[in-house]
């Protein structure tokens, strides 16, 4: 079928619209998390150990067993993996084991507001700094074949996102000619498919996303169960759900038109667009 002028101007409208309905629905964007302060503070010496470590973040932050670590100067984690939310983005991890003078290193890795991981270290000594001190490894969560991977998925769902949310639009603008065009039919079916693929990519892996980064985070039960206990999961979970919930309706599409006379209900198709725009990351 060829598209005339007019159809092609609807679907360029559609598609500018469901833009525009995908930044609405999505977070503002705003900077990452940054490490506003500490104690002990950076860099100081302490005549005594401390009970426990605080970092303070410029925003409100998440952080799991292992993402504050605090190594001895022998390099052992010496921290009980059990950071403590003390509100206004500052977080506690207490300290145990024997107790060694010399210079301590604080890793940290902890996710933001805006679900972007945030990485960094830093020192303080207790008596005296050490001759040598230990050298932490920092990893860049973006970097890599996993942040390379969630970095991809993302680009592709805000792809399906954007066509999917153009389609339904261009349904609701057109009635039932639109559903006819087998350009809105395949587009928004591919977008559909797209979105649904990496979406589950991002389910998988952003529990080494955010954590350690290893191939055996991507398929760990665990990891992924505390994944979908965070709100990026429980987004992306409710994204899968909208989706099903689109293609059962569409699948089953002459039975609804049936139930409400005859019209297939494009403002619900709209409204699930919409809500799928609201589970952007």
């Amino acid at each position: 079928m060829t598209i005339t002028a007019p159809r092609l101007r609807l679907w360029v409208l559609a598609l500018v619209a469901g833009v525009g309905l995908l930044l609405g629905g999505a977070a503002p964007a705003a900077a990452h998390a940054v490490l506003t302060d500490t104690a002990p503070a950076r860099g100081a010496v302490v005549a005594e150990p401390p009970a426990e470590v605080e970092l303070v973040f410029s925003e409100t932050v998440s952080a799991s067993g292992d993402g504050i670590r605090v190594l001895d100067p022998a390099g052992r984690r010496v921290d009980d993996a059990k950071p403590v939310a003390k509100g206004g983005g500052s977080y506690a991890v207490g300290l145990s084991g024997p107790a060694a003078r010399g210079t301590y290193t604080v890793t940290y890795q902890v996710e933001s507001a805006d679900s972007h991981p945030v990485a960094g270290a830093f020192t303080f000594s207790v008596g005296e700094p050490s001759a040598t001190a230990v050298v932490p490894t920092v990893r860049d969560p973006d970097a890599g074949w996993v942040g390379r991977s969630y970095t991809a998925a993302r680009f592709g769902a805000y792809t399906g996102m954007i066509v999917m949310t153009g389609g339904a639009l261009l349904l609701l603008l057109c009635g039932a000619r639109g559903e006819s065009l087998p350009t809105v039919r395949r587009s928004t079916a591919g977008a559909w498919a797209l979105l649904c693929a990496c979406t589950l990519a991002l389910l998988l892996l952003r529990g080494a996303y955010v954590g350690p980064g290893g191939p055996a985070d991507v398929v760990s039960g665990s990891r992924l169960a505390e994944t979908v206990r965070t709100k990026p999961g429980a987004l992306l979970l409710l994204r899968l759900a909208v989706l099903l919930c689109c293609a059962v309706v569409w699948r089953f599409r002459d039975r609804v038109r049936r139930a409400l006379s005859g019209r297939l209900p494009a403002r619900g198709g709209v409204l699930a667009a919409v809500a799928v725009a609201g589970t952007a990351l």
